[in-house]
């Protein structure tokens, strides 16, 4: 089955531009500014910290502490049964955004996205010359 997208972050040194076309940024930029929204964990720490508290899940954090879900953790203990004794450690809520690109007629891809779009960025591009526009 062949593949019909690509993460975009693996093209940041391409272009894009979206209906309009009138502005072309870097895919690098676009990335960024979506990863930074997504991943706000101060607001994210505080809204986690009350969503468990709304299931009878209380962590007892004080406030400015509920941002280290996401930073360097949160401490606990942890009892498995494999283990029969207490494990002292941090819960790390790890976050992944990934941003994917899907071609409109992927029934004309005849290699996996991947390899053509870094076959296509070694050769002459017609985005040379917006690229060499900023030098």
């Amino acid at each position: 089955m062949t593949k019909t997208s690509i993460n975009l972050s693996q093209l940041g040194d391409g272009v894009i531009t979206f209906v309009n076309k009138n502005r072309v940024y870097l895919i690098s930029k676009l990335c960024d500014f979506i990863h930074s929204y997504f991943l706000r964990f101060d607001q994210m720490g505080s809204g986690l910290d009350s969503y468990l508290s709304s299931s009878e899940i209380q962590t007892g954090l004080p406030p400015e502490d509920k941002v280290h879900f996401f930073y360097k953790g949160v401490p606990c203990s942890v009892l498995s049964p494999k283990t029969n004794c207490w494990q002292t450690g941090r819960v790390k809520v790890r976050v992944e955004v990934t941003i994917d690109f899907y071609r409109d007629n992927p029934e004309f891809l005849t290699k996996e996205p991947e390899q053509e779009m870094s076959e296509s960025l070694n050769e002459e591009s017609p985005l040379d010359d917006l690229r060499n526009m900023d030098e």
